[in-house]
């Protein structure tokens, strides 16, 4: 097997890259937990839309394809209005309460799937082709948003948080399906 060496785009890239994600996880375990599994997962999942955007934008200075290129600009609109409409929400929903053992079970839960996530996200192996690695992190990427989501679900929360979760899951599983077929064609 011949190894390649790293180029200094790629290298470039993956400082970047390692510095979104662990900001991400400091910023995703810094949320205060409260009664209220609304205002905590959304407060988690803001960070989780803000790392969509910087991944986003780190991989558009390298690519030269242009369906990586409409895909990363694609995310970091609906980001860019997840973001959005979750503070819209998040007044109301923080009124939302719950008692203590959901709180511990929820965090419990939702601990278990951001740790397993960013250690998948920090599984990115070096590699020149920069497009396929930002496919690989995007995959981890929705696939732990999309288990917080369905994590939240199952608690009591804000009846607008359980509206625009239920319409997000249906977007990210879609979404999910475009980048896994994606991610075959780069790696052919």
């Amino acid at each position: 097997m011949l190894i390649k060496k790293l180029s200094d785009n790629s290298k470039e890239y993956l400082d970047a890259y390692y510095e979104i994600i662990d900001n991400l996880k400091s910023q995703m375990f810094a949320v205060e937990i409260c009664n209220s599994i609304s205002k905590v997962f959304i407060e988690q999942i803001l960070p989780l839309a803000n790392a969509g955007i910087l991944l986003s934008e780190n991989i558009l200075k390298y690519t030269t394809d242009t369906e990586i290129e409409t895909l990363a600009k694609g995310i970091i609109e609906s980001s860019n209005n997840n973001i959005e409409a979750l503070n819209a929400i998040m007044d109301e929903c923080a009124c939302a309460q719950n008692s203590d053992r959901d709180i511990k079970l929820y965090t419990r839960k939702a601990t278990e799937i951001i740790t397993n996530m960013i250690t998948r996200l920090n599984s990115i192996q070096g590699t020149n082709n920069l497009n396929a690695l930002y496919l690989q992190a995007l995959i981890y990427y929705y696939e732990g948003a999309l288990l917080l989501a369905k994590n939240a679900l199952s608690y009591d929360i804000c009846e607008k948080l359980k509206v625009y979760l239920n319409e997000h899951i249906i977007k990210i599983s879609a979404q999910l399906a475009l980048i896994k077929n994606l991610l075959n064609n780069f790696r052919r």
